[in-house]
């Protein structure tokens, strides 16, 4: 590992010719890793890097060039910061998820709200004469949809379909020297829009196919980044919301933890598996599904933001549980209330360590 010291213009032993302020202090304290990029290069080693939106006058002791990208740890030496750049596997280990989460990360939208605009188009195209190669597409789409009453088998099939293994099939299929299995292809949602997006040349529709592929993508970084910080894994599926004029599909934001993730869920038992949905339908507003699955027991804790929906689905208790019981579990279901703050659906961004510790939503850096 090589260094970078913080320093002015001026002789060429590292000194801190300038005092932190608060807000350059704030990133660069010791044992925080940080990502860099060379913004000016100088004789004699003066440079001047970016970290986030932080500028700060460096002195390298290795050669850097304008535009170079690098990871580093921040060291003190008595009164200089040290940028101590990352070499060998960790650094290529972090750099290409950084640049990934930095490409998809920005403009993000939901899975939901994507293709909604996408059956937009399509619908659009489908009523100025091009009706089989929309309306095909469309009937696939809806393929890929969480259906409410859905069984665990219908939806671990969705999952498998949603994209977001593609890349590990196709390298698997690479690994075996065989094809891909052009069925497991066929029904996989991202090959699918990847393959029309290749096959049109209908500009509108390009773009709206491109927003849903990248919406996949973000979901697959931060499920590495989430990963990379040891967090639960979470995804989104399209859900469809009758109450929604004019876009089809809302997103469920699917949370699988563990009882040490979340010890105050619905079900404690040791060794119980834990999953939390979040969704925001429009006649019920922002709704959290907590479920507890331990054997032979199903708990479910669903809350509301309002009285009104608390009603509502208190009045489909007797519904679901009979639903849920034909598997034969014992099955809990209980409604209640959380103010609407506590259930309202954050930026899936927000809250991942990896991204905190690297500064990627760090405005003020």
């Amino acid at each position: 590992m090589e260094s970078l010291a913080q320093n002015n213009v001026g002789p060429p032993t590292p000194r801190p010719a300038l005092s932190l302020t608060a807000n350059a202090a704030s990133v660069l304290h010791e044992g925080r890793v940080v990502a860099g990029e060379v913004i000016q290069s100088h004789a004699g080693g003066s440079v001047l890097v970016a970290i986030g939106n932080l500028r700060v006058p460096a002195r390298a002791q290795i050669p850097l060039e304008p535009g170079q990208r690098f990871m580093a740890t921040v060291e003190s030496n008595g009164d200089v910061v040290v940028l101590r750049v990352l070499t060998g596997d960790r650094a290529s280990s972090i750099s290409p998820l950084l640049d990934a989460l930095r490409l998809l990360l920005p403009g993000e939208r939901p899975i939901g709200a994507a293709l909604s605009e996408l059956v937009a188009v399509l619908k659009s195209l489908k009523g100025g004469g091009r009706a089989g190669e929309a309306g095909e597409l469309l009937n696939k789409l809806a393929d890929h949809v969480f259906q409410p009453g859905s069984r665990g088998g219908e939806l671990a099939s969705l999952l498998k379909r949603s994209g977001r293994g593609l890349e590990a099939a196709l390298l698997a299929a690479i690994l075996r020297r065989g094809a891909p299995d052009a069925a497991a292809l066929g029904v996989d949602l991202k090959a699918r829009l990847l393959m029309a997006r290749a096959s049109t040349s209908e500009a509108t529709l390009s773009d709206a196919l491109s927003k849903v592929i990248r919406s996949i993508e973000s979901d697959q970084a931060l499920g590495l980044a989430r990963e990379a910080g040891s967090e639960p894994r979470s995804l989104s599926l399209p859900f469809p919301d009758p109450g929604l004029e004019g876009a089809p599909w809302t997103t469920a934001w699917l949370t699988f933890k563990g009882a040490q993730d979340d010890p105050g869920s619905a079900e404690s038992d040791e060794g119980a598996v834990h999953l939390q949905v979040d969704v925001e339908l429009a006649q019920l507003g922002p709704l959290r599904a907590d479920l507890g699955l331990s054997p032979g027991r199903l708990k479910v804790r669903i809350l509301a933001a309002s009285e009104r929906a608390r009603a509502l689905l208190q009045g489909s208790i007797p519904g679901l549980e009979e639903t849920l019981s034909a598997s034969g579990l014992a099955v809990e279901v209980r409604v209640g209330i959380s103010p609407p703050e506590a259930l309202s659906i954050p930026d899936r961004a927000a809250g991942v360590r990896f991204l905190e510790e690297h500064h990627l939503l760090d405005e003020s850096a």
